[in-house]
């Protein structure tokens, strides 16, 4: 008796698939909380952006995460951060209360915070630890050393109704209510640390203007990234005699993967482990109008300037993860069927997908462990203007512009704000006063201070005050260091050399060699070569000094040789598909696969049957589809492509999961008889690919079918 391949549809009582991600993230967001407090709690936390300290002239080692090109000609020669930390969760349905504050300091950050939710709901928490960190910086330069450990958290584009039916308490607007949404719903979370060495240099100054560039280069250590997406959700919400929302007659596509530490089981010391490695950058310029001599601003605050504009281009780059678990599925509840996913409360990433893989509801279209990816950082365009008021007043106006885009699955990304900031700053203490507009988080108003070595801040302290406000952050950090010494030293008048006769030399082609001494004396070159240019024996571009391969011609990608083909068969590797096997060029590098296997493989399709309406595969299959088996075994570099096809009788969606399913099931014996599942590709058309006409018996019974082809 063969073994069921898959099993059938039965009645199981749990909540809704988008809750499945909820207690993990409400977990995560806690464990992050309190491990940010543990950590600094002598500092509190920090804005993801330092809303209102970030536009002062006083911010040290600070500048260089906001614009690289304030560590040159900084108002400290040198300067030191002890340490600093922040936290902060937005929205775009909620407005938070003053007591919502602590809970969120308390580390009990819950998806209840967020309150009834009606429309599309999107939101963003963040974390950011800023470890040691130093500057040195002179007239004209500037170094630091930076290390940081960061966390973002992002929901895009939820749909509203179907998180209150995953909290019981919140009430569904009516039910049965329909869900027929075709936005890509993410969850996205990131942990990450950074290790950055910024360098800086004033490229121009004279007494109307000074010009400064910056770059920051960092080693970027991924500590875990975690994702669920669902696509094409359509289905009906109900309510039963309990009072227990449920789903019914829905469909969805699902895809979820993690990588680094397990979130419901991390430890303080997993955010220190490296799960992933990159590189990141940053670059800033920044330009001053500076005061005019006689003008009564003029250096009294240490800030000699009438204006000054800013542009900086930050969070470059990307980290590759080397070891993650995904799968993607296929969701189907069928009327009347009802599914309570509770069974997926308090379920990490990684046990939501090994629920879905025993769930009857979900069919599992792709799978694999150990997929390299790249998660990108959340690049930003930073643009501001200051302006000195008085001696002691300023107003920043700026822009902080989201160019990461948010449908990247794996990566993280901030929401773009404008925001205008009046200050009262000296050297020893500032108020910083933020009005902030976010396409997240709409208007907020804030309030920043810092008195000597310390600063802490709210950018939407005034705000909650009202309750009107869909931010919760604070910021707070430790930093100190010398003031610039701004006196210049008379110099001495210099003494005029005594005159000195030169020998004038000819050198016709500019190449620092005497036409005397060159013996290509109208053609650019080196020293080394007497004058001429360095040879390129094979003229292919490359010099020989740089060309592995001199007398061959061949590209600069691989050192000036010729581009390998590994199996000798007349197909370079880049356009060869099989680099591994010798093949033809009419099959892009590949063996042609012998007529009489293909053939077999065709007719053991054609000997495929199922149960009427399903897909539980009849047993007369078996002798076909173990011949294909023996196929496979005897040549391992064979690959299996199989396609699910129906007629057009019933509903188009239900044929294409039925064919779907189908596919899956004879993926799933092979695999069961020794075939690895990654030598086989699944698909289902439904009836969207027929090959005879479905008005007639006869074209129908052709339509029903499975296709097995073979290739390398």
């Amino acid at each position: 008796m063969q073994k069921k391949v898959m099993k059938p549809f039965a009645y199981i009582p749990e909540k809704t698939l988008p809750e499945a991600a909820f207690p993990s993230i409400q977990f995560m967001m806690k464990k992050m909380s309190f491990l940010l407090l543990s950590l600094y709690i002598p500092y509190f936390m920090t804005a993801q952006s330092f809303l209102g300290y970030r536009t002062g002239n006083y911010t040290g080692v600070y500048s260089s995460f906001f614009n690289p090109a304030g560590v040159a000609q900084n108002h400290f020669s040198w300067d030191v951060s002890i340490g600093g930390a922040n936290t902060e969760i937005a929205n775009n349905n909620t407005f938070f209360k003053f007591k919502d504050l602590k809970t969120v300091l308390s580390g009990n950050t819950d998806i209840s915070l967020l309150g009834n939710i009606y429309e599309k709901m999107s939101a963003f928490a963040g974390g950011d630890v800023t470890g040691p960190s130093f500057m040195l910086s002179k007239k004209n330069w500037g170094i630091a050393f930076t290390s940081r450990l960061r966390a973002m958290v992002n929901f895009t584009d939820l749909d509203g109704n179907l998180i209150n039916s995953i909290n019981n308490y919140r009430p569904v607007y009516a039910t049965p209510y329909t869900l027929k949404s075709s936005a890509n719903q993410l969850f996205t979370a990131n942990g990450w640390t950074e290790t950055g060495l910024s360098l800086a240099k004033v490229f121009h100054e004279n007494e109307q203007s000074v010009f400064k560039m910056g770059i920051t280069g960092k080693y970027l250590a991924g500590s875990a990234n975690s994702w669920l997406q669902i696509k094409d959700l359509q289905g009906t919400i109900y309510k039963d005699a309990l009072s227990k929302y449920y789903l019914s007659d829905a469909g969805a596509t699902v895809s979820t993967g993690y990588s680094g530490f397990d979130i419901n089981n991390f430890q303080a010391a997993d955010l220190f482990t490296s799960k992933g490695r990159g590189w990141g950058a940053a670059i800033g310029l920044s330009y001053e109008i500076k005061q005019k001599k006689d003008s009564s601003k003029k250096n009294l605050t240490g800030v000699p300037y009438r204006l000054r504009l800013g542009v900086s281009l930050t969070d470059v780059g990307m980290i590759r993860y080397n070891a993650a678990d995904v799968a993607a599925y296929s969701m189907a509840i069928t009327a009347p069927q009802a599914w309570y996913p509770s069974g997926l409360d308090g379920k990490s990433i990684n046990e939501i997908r090994q629920y879905l893989d025993t769930s009857s509801y979900f069919t599992n279209t792709s799978s694999g462990a150990g997929l390299k990816y790249n998660v990108r950082m959340p690049m930003s365009l930073n643009i501001n203007a200051d302006i000195p008021i008085s001696r002691i007043f300023y107003t920043d106006v700026s822009a902080h512009v989201n160019l990461a885009g948010k449908s990247n699955m794996y990566s993280p990304f901030v929401y773009t704000s404008f925001s205008v900031t009046p200050r009262f700053e000296t050297p020893r203490f500032g108020f910083y006063f933020p009005f902030t507009y976010s396409t997240l988080s709409d208007f907020n108003a804030g309030l920043s201070l810092r008195l000597g070595p310390v600063f802490i801040g709210s950018g939407r302290l005034f705000m909650v005050l009202i309750n009107n406000s869909k931010l919760a952050d604070i910021h707070a950090g430790i930093r100190f260091g010398g003031f610039a010494n701004k006196t210049k030293k008379k110099k001495k008048a210099k003494e005029e050399p005594a005159q000195i006769t030169v020998e004038v030399k000819k050198d016709t082609d500019k190449d620092g060699i005497d036409d005397k001494d060159d013996k290509c004396p109208e053609v650019f070159g080196v020293a080394r070569h007497d004058g001429c240019p360095v040879p390129d024996t094979d003229s292919d571009g490359i010099s020989d000094e740089d060309d592995k391969c001199p007398n061959t011609p061949g590209t600069e990608k691989y050192n000036g040789c010729p581009i390998p083909d590994t199996d000798k068969d007349g197909v370079d590797d880049e356009k060869d598909k099989c680099p591994q096997l010798q093949g033809t060029i009419a099959n892009n590098g590949c063996p042609e696969v012998k007529k009489e296997i293909a053939e077999k493989v065709s007719y053991a399709a054609r000997r495929v049957y199922f149960n009427t309406a399903s897909y539980q595969l009849r047993s007369v299959s078996y002798k076909g589809l173990n011949e294909v088996v023996n196929i496979l075994k005897a040549d391992p570099n064979l690959k299996l492509t199989v396609e699910g096809h129906t007629d057009n009788i019933g509903i188009a969606d239900k044929n294409k999961i039925l064919s779907l399913q189908r596919a899956y099931a004879v993926k799933e014996y092979l695999v069961q008889k020794g075939i690895k599942a990654s030598r086989i590709t699944i698909a289902g058309y439904g009836e969207e690919q027929p090959v005879a006409d479905n008005a007639t018996p006869e074209g129908r019974a052709q339509n029903r079918r499975v296709i097995m082809k073979v290739e390398y």
